[in-house]
């Protein structure tokens, strides 16, 4: 696509920005039949980062699903994923838990920002005694606005439930 192949519908226009991202297709064999599909290439598959994800979920003694589905939502399982606020990486972690949690290597290696979102989220948990949607309310809007009971971090708790239930089943 060309911008000016998009330009004349809404379609077009996002299947012209989302050329950006797609990875070069393989070359062909010869002998391959030329209507054979090319499966997308998914740069943030979280198979990369599971065996990271399980090992730090079980030191920090939340559920691998809970987490996975966590993940999932703030960041797509994108590393170098950065929000408006200026959290950053796979847990979007905010700059002041950095420091908080002392992280010294870059916040976007994926354990480094894995320790940190996983350290804050269960001592959320510990605070509100095992329950996951308030701990997982406080992790969006914060401590003051989980209190004040903002519908942004109820809605945010419900959608990370949601997506654990729908893959996991729990």
């Amino acid at each position: 696509y060309t911008l000016g192949d998009a330009s004349d519908d809404l379609q077009g226009f996002a299947r012209y920005l989302a050329s950006f991202f797609r990875q070069p297709a393989s070359p062909r064999p010869a002998n391959a039949s030329a209507a054979a599909p090319v499966a997308p290439v998914d740069r943030y598959a979280p198979d990369m980062h599971r065996p990271l994800l399980e090992r730090l979920a079980g030191e920090y003694q939340i559920p691998t699903a809970l987490a996975d589905s966590w993940v999932m939502k703030e960041s797509s399982w994108n590393p170098h994923s950065r929000g408006r606020s200026g959290e950053y990486g796979l847990t979007q972690i905010m700059p002041y838990l950095v420091k908080r949690y002392g992280i010294q290597q870059t916040p976007l290696d994926p354990e480094a920002n894995l320790r940190a979102g996983l350290s804050h989220l269960s001592g959320l948990l510990k605070e509100y005694k095992g329950d996951v949607p308030r701990a997982l309310a406080a992790y969006n809007v914060g401590q003051r606005g989980e209190r004040e009971g903002r519908p942004r971090g109820k809605a945010y708790a419900e959608a990370i439930l949601g997506l654990q239930k729908k893959k996991y089943g729990q």
